[in-house]
């Protein structure tokens, strides 16, 4: 019973180290988990403009395109003028020549706001990048310190857990139960109480033990 007793002390000194070293961490994922948030949101940003830029770009040569095409055409068609012989040939030419005007002016207009579009992206883009390398420079080594910081305490943790398994061994079942369904239930991990004879009150669960248990607690016969 005493040995118990001695290594139910022991057991409580593990987790309340456990416990420390979980404690010690707690806020470390969640800052990583920022940092990288941080740094990961930057990227979609800066993904997201290369896009629309590149969208811009494709429209330009769309527009470009459409111009040489129009440009073309409005030549030749005014070419044909020297061979008309008519005046419904004349007209009908002429019409031609208007619609091949109206999409050479709209494909200058469009070439026009691609080439504004463009310069504005190319600008947010140069920003986007140069915000997203200055939040890698600084997150990404905080990050880093922090998962290495997290990776050396689980180590510690492995070891104490490992240390408690060879006291947990040592400890009858019918002792160790108790112990851990009182652990588990406490938000505080302590468990065991030490009383001393001018104050029989468990510090634990303030609890003032009776003379008689205190008794049989002192002469190793029972734990509480």
């Amino acid at each position: 019973m005493n040995n118990d007793l001695k290594n139910l002390v022991r057991l409580q000194d593990i987790d309340l180290r456990i416990q420390e070293l979980e404690s010690s961490k707690k806020e470390f994922p969640k800052e990583v988990e920022d940092l990288e948030g941080a740094v990961g949101r930057a990227s979609n940003d800066t993904a997201q403009i290369e896009r629309k830029l590149e969208e811009a770009q494709k429209a330009k040569r769309d527009a470009e395109r459409e111009i040489e095409d129009a440009r073309n055409s409005l030549e030749n068609t005014q070419d044909r003028l020297s061979k008309i012989t008519t005046n419904r040939e004349y007209d009908a030419v002429h019409a031609e020549i208007e619609s091949h005007k109206h999409v050479l002016g709209n494909g200058e207009t469009r070439l026009k706001t691609h080439s504004e579009e463009i310069a504005k992206l190319e600008s947010a883009l140069e920003e986007a990048r140069r915000q997203q390398e200055e939040l890698r420079g600084e997150n990404e080594p905080r990050a880093s310190e922090l998962k290495e910081r997290i990776a050396t305490i689980d180590s510690e943790i492995a070891k104490v857990k490992e240390e408690r398994d060879a006291v947990t061994s040592q400890i009858s079942k019918p002792n160790l139960r108790p112990y851990e369904r009182i652990r588990n239930r406490r938000k505080a991990g302590h468990a065991i109480g030490l009383i001393s004879d001018s104050d029989r009150a468990c510090p634990v669960c303030f609890k003032v033990l009776e003379v008689q248990l205190l008794n049989e607690i002192r002469k190793g016969s029972k734990l509480a």
